[in-house]
């Protein structure tokens, strides 16, 4: 995880937005029909 830490340093030195994974993909799981 330190690699993680210092690549969004480097890259988003004002930090990230945090997001909900469903809002930016989406998840297949058992419950939903295809």
């Amino acid at each position: 995880m330190k690699r993680l830490e210092m690549l969004i340093k480097e890259f988003c030195p004002t930090g990230v937005e945090y997001r909900k994974l469903e809002d930016c993909c989406n998840i297949l799981d058992k419950k939903e029909n295809l």
